[in-house]
C-alpha cells in the first residue's frame, strides 16, 4: 500500500477536533501527575487530578454539543480514562497502604476493561462511548482521591477510616459499572455475530 499525503490529511481533518485534543491533553496530564506523586507534591497532584476530571467531563460534552463524535474519539476517551485511572490507582496504592485491597480490585477491573476494548477493536467493533454509570464511578474516584490528598497535604488531618470508606464506595460503583459494561460487551459481540451470519446467508 502506497501512503498518500492527501489521505493522511483527510484522516487528520476528520478526527482532529477539540474533544479529541482534550482527550489527548488528559493523557499528557498523566506524566506530571505521576511525577508529583513520586515527589510527594500533593498540591500538584490535586491540581492535575482536578484538571483531568474537568477535561474528562468536557470532552464528551463538547463532542455531543457540537456533533463532533468521531471513531478516534470513541477510542481516545476510554483510553484516556483507563490510563489516568491506572496511573492514579498505582500511585495512591503505593502511598496509602490501607486501601491496597481496593487498589488491586480496581486494577483488575481496569485491566479487564482494557482487554475487552482491545478484543472489540481486533474484531473491527468500535467500543461504545462511556455510559453514565462509568462516568459517575470515574468522577467519584477523582473526588475520593482529591479528598484524601487535601486531608493529608492541605489540612494535615489523616485517618485511615476516610480512604477505606471512600474507596469502598468507589470500588462498589466501579464493579457495578463493569457489570453493566459487560452486558453491553456481550450484546455487541452477539450483534456482530448475527450480522456476520446474516451476511453469509445472503
Amino acid at each position: 500500500m502506497i501512503f498518500k499525503t492527501k489521505d493522511f490529511y483527510k484522516i487528520v481533518k476528520k478526527n482532529l477536533n477539540v474533544p479529541n485534543v482534550v482527550s489527548l491533553f488528559r493523557i499528557f496530564l498523566i506524566i506530571p501527575c505521576v511525577k508529583f506523586f513520586l515527589d510527594e507534591n500533593y498540591v500538584g497532584v490535586a491540581i492535575v487530578l482536578v484538571l483531568s476530571g474537568i477535561s474528562d467531563l468536557l470532552d464528551g460534552m463538547l463532542a455531543r454539543k457540537f456533533s463532533q463524535i468521531t471513531d478516534l474519539g470513541r477510542v481516545l476517551d476510554p483510553v484516556a480514562d483507563k490510563l489516568t485511572l491506572l496511573a492514579a490507582i498505582v500511585c495512591i496504592g503505593l502511598k496509602f497502604n490501607e486501601i491496597f485491597v481496593f487498589v488491586v480490585i480496581l486494577l483488575i477491573k481496569d485491566i479487564t476493561m482494557i482487554a475487552a476494548g482491545i478484543f472489540l477493536i481486533r474484531r473491527n467493533i468500535l467500543p461504545l462511548p462511556a455510559r453514565w454509570y462509568g462516568k459517575i464511578s470515574t468522577i467519584f474516584f477523582y473526588i475520593s482521591s482529591i479528598v484524601i490528598i487535601i486531608m493529608k497535604a492541605f489540612l494535615g488531618i489523616y485517618s485511615p477510616i476516610v480512604p477505606v470508606l471512600l474507596f469502598s464506595i468507589t470500588t462498589l460503583m466501579m464493579i457495578f459499572a463493569l457489570f453493566k459494561y459487560f452486558i453491553l460487551f456481550f450484546a455487541m459481540i452477539n450483534n456482530a455475530n448475527d450480522e456476520h451470519n446474516t451476511g453469509m446467508a445472503s
